[in-house]
């Protein structure tokens, strides 16, 4: 016989956090908003999510490859973490023309091919050595 976990009042908040699950993945939604679910999404993917991503890269690392190896594994998971596309675009545009981002770096985040002379990075008039 298979072991669950079950709630006959349904709303029993205490029963996810054993497993370190928000409870708007549970479908407890009490204090859940529109505005809020995206942080709880990404609080899940750093809390939950990315300490066992870890230990499988660790137990694969050490099972599969010798020590010094130029060769490692890894999960990329930062489509996991991107916010919504209006504080992603704002903070390419900050990137963008503070001069830490390139075209091509913030196309590349975006799965976008690079683009000929996107590899240039932008410097603010007031930051230039001839200012």
């Amino acid at each position: 016989m298979p072991f669950i976990i079950s709630d006959p009042g349904g709303k029993d908040s205490k029963k996810p956090r054993i497993f370190n699950v928000p409870q708007h993945k549970v479908g407890i939604l009490d204090h859940a908003t529109f505005s809020n679910i995206s942080e709880m999404q990404r609080s899940f993917v750093m809390d939950t999510v990315r300490p066992w991503l870890v230990r499988v890269e660790q137990a694969l690392n050490a099972a599969l490859l010798s020590p010094g190896s130029p060769y490692f594994v890894e999960h990329v998971f930062e489509g996991l973490l991107r916010g919504n596309q209006q504080e992603r675009f704002e903070a390419y545009a900050i990137g963008r023309q503070w001069g830490f981002m390139s075209q091509n770096e913030i196309r590349r985040r975006e799965n976008m091919p690079p683009i000929d002379g996107g590899d240039s990075f932008l410097e603010p008039l007031n930051m230039s050595a001839n200012s």
